[in-house]
């Protein structure tokens, strides 16, 4: 089937208020209500509900604001990290934060999102390690128990290709209490402490972990990546992964960076490690 909207009413009545480009998506419409929109893959449920009569979309109706909502804020937070990073005029990377904790404050269900990527935006594209780290050790404390957020400050740190200055104290710290959290049965807990391991130059434990990983993995496509991945520490050198700019549009690939030093192990958080230490 070919649809057509030449004038685009279609996309700026349904899609462009919702913030989100995501393809495929599909909207049901009755009498001039959206109903639902979504990936085909979660239409079942929805679709049977519309059929019986039993469909109530006012009862989802926040959830797809709100998610609407989250939507136009990553946009409006990206847009602004990119014009500080190209030096525009009148801004300064102090409005990106403060607008990263102001999101933080309006969504507080979804706060430790934007308080990450403040986070990954201090010490990568703002290259401000210090201050970076800092708020990388407050976090640790706050999500102490959020093996999600664990996970994402230890692989923001080891595996963000911009950072420039890699605490590999701090990330090995937070990716041996993620994996603790877990009760070293969380895979994906299981792979950052394998990439943390071989970021520090140990090959033999990075292999280890890996190997459990993929053991615990039930996800093949992921289980795929986790494979790959060992034959990567089987073969290449055990070392942080460089430093890599982004580069200036039209210009030619930069030369691969050499491997960036690890920050001074006194920015290591106050988070317990695999052993229940702090």
């Amino acid at each position: 089937a070919v649809a057509l909207d030449p004038g685009g009413a279609a996309r700026r009545a349904l899609q462009d208020p919702t913030h989100q480009v995501l393809n495929p998506r599909f909207f049901v419409i009755r009498n001039g209500e959206v109903l639902w929109y979504g990936h085909p893959d979660a239409a079942a449920e929805p679709f049977k509900a519309i059929a019986e009569g039993t469909w109530n979309p006012q009862a989802i109706k926040q959830e797809f604001v709100n998610n609407a909502l989250l939507a136009r804020a990553k946009s409006q937070t990206g847009k602004l990290v990119e014009r500080c990073e190209k030096g525009e005029a009148g801004v300064a990377w102090q409005d990106a934060f403060d607008l990263f904790d102001s999101i933080a404050v309006a969504f507080p269900d979804d706060a430790s999102t934007f308080e990450l990527q403040k986070f990954g935006t201090m010490i990568g594209p703002a290259n401000m390690p210090a201050e970076g780290y800092a708020l990388g050790k407050e976090l640790a404390r706050r999500y102490a128990t959020d093996i999600a957020a664990l996970r994402t400050l230890a692989r923001t740190t080891l595996n963000s290709p911009r950072v420039k200055v890699r605490d590999l104290e701090f990330a090995f710290a937070i990716a041996r209490a993620a994996d603790a959290l877990g009760k070293e049965k969380d895979p994906r807990a299981a792979e950052v402490l394998a990439l943390a391991y071989f970021s520090r130059g140990d090959r033999d434990n990075a292999i280890l972990h890996q190997e459990r990983a993929i053991s615990l993995q039930t996800n093949e496509k992921l289980k795929k990546t986790y494979e790959a991945q060992l034959a990567k520490y089987r073969k290449d050198e055990p070392k942080p992964v460089p430093y890599t700019p982004r580069p200036t549009p039209g210009s030619a690939a930069p030369a691969p960076a050499a491997p960036s030093p690890a920050a001074p192990s006194s920015a290591a958080p106050a988070a317990p490690d695999a052993d229940g230490a702090h």
